[in-house]
């Protein structure tokens, strides 16, 4: 009993939660390019465009295919044939929504390529049910799918590996200027010391001179006089 009410309230907060979040966002779509609300809130749509609507509706279908997915996987575990046809159709229509809308900021094309990438390997798929009886075939199509699925993950370590240099090379840039700050820094404090120590230096040698111009006492004017 108690298994059966935990899996009713997973499965009550899997259906409710993309609808929460498509609500929630449609409500608040003009505070999307806030930064206190996307400190806030940003985690879901983080890293797309906020300008444009198409951007709230991903991780609504994101959401929400995973959750029919899942579904597709329970209930029609006999029917092959419709569990190929709804992961074909999602991710055509996935890809065509991507590459019409552009919603993401960066690399977007990533996001295409996954989805053809998934799409390739779904219909290769074919190639390990009973439509194809050739063994050897089946070997081949085998290492075909583990060089597409390797290849895309190469793609994705080659870009990861790339931003971590590149900011390396960014930090290193900033030590560089830092260090050269503070030696231009150091040298400007030691021209300023050596000026003021030039400075004090002259008026000890002007107080230590005799006063030649200075003017004589009218005392001392009469008594030489007398």
């Amino acid at each position: 009993m108690v298994n059966y009410l935990f899996s009713c309230v997973l499965l009550f907060i899997a259906l409710v939660l993309p609808v929460a979040i498509l609500i929630f966002y449609w409500n608040n779509y003009e505070w999307l390019g806030n930064e206190n609300f996307r400190n806030k809130y940003g985690t879901v749509y983080d890293g797309y465009k906020t300008n444009q609507f198409s951007a709230v509706l991903i991780p609504f279908f994101y959401t929400t295919r995973r959750i029919l997915f899942a579904a597709c996987v329970l209930f029609l575990c006999n029917f092959l044939w419709m569990q190929f046809c709804w992961l074909i159709y999602t991710t055509l229509f996935s890809a065509c929504y991507l590459l019409h809308t552009n919603p993401i900021e960066l690399r977007g094309y990533l996001e295409v390529m996954n989805e053809v990438t998934l799409l390739f390997l779904i219909n290769l798929s074919f190639c390990f049910t009973d439509l194809l009886i050739d063994a050897e075939s089946q070997y081949t199509a085998g290492w075909l799918y583990i060089a597409v699925f390797c290849g895309n993950i190469a793609v994705h370590l080659s870009l990861i590996i790339f931003d971590g240099v590149k900011l390396l090379i960014k930090k290193i840039k900033v030590c560089c200027m830092k260090k050269n700050l503070r030696k231009v820094n150091n040298l400007v404090e030691k021209k300023k010391k050596s000026r003021k120590n030039r400075k004090k230096i002259v008026k000890k040698r002007i107080i230590g001179k005799p006063e030649y111009n200075k003017p004589i006492p009218k005392q001392i004017k009469k008594e030489k006089l007398s």
